[in-house]
């Protein structure tokens, strides 16, 4: 649920502005739901599919509304995922990268490092443990 209501928090001021209408809305709403639920396997082209939208249309209204894709917006409900696994668990750095549906684990610690100044081991060690 964090994704959903951070994003709508930050997004809320241009989507009410916006006179396209409830339908675009409600679609941003459906997808940010769906990467929120999915972020392990979801993809594009099963969220337009769920839809029936083409792919290039629901790509286009996350870049319009957010200012992200998919794939971004995807990543950032990932390492979110993650973080709270490090500091809510045990788990070792591995076995949290494959809960959130990450297998190269050279990416899941650079995009990580990235997202957050630190490693994941680093990361737990300055987090309260909960």
């Amino acid at each position: 649920m964090g994704l959903i209501f951070m994003n709508l928090s930050v997004f809320a001021d241009s989507i009410l502005q916006n006179s396209a209408g409830n339908y675009e809305q409600d679609m941003i709403f459906r997808i940010l739901k769906y990467i929120e639920t999915h972020y392990k396997s979801g993809t594009l082209s099963d969220i337009s599919a769920e839809l029936k939208l083409p792919p290039y249309y629901v790509s286009r209204l996350l870049k319009k509304y957010t200012g992200h894709t998919f794939k971004e917006l995807l990543q950032q409900q990932k390492l979110q995922q993650a973080s709270y696994l490090l500091s809510h668990t045990t788990l070792s750095a591995n076995a949290v990268m494959e809960a959130i549906g990450y297998s190269n684990s050279s990416f899941f610690y650079r995009a990580f490092r990235e997202r957050f100044g630190v490693s994941p081991k680093e990361y737990r060690s300055l987090e309260p443990f909960v």
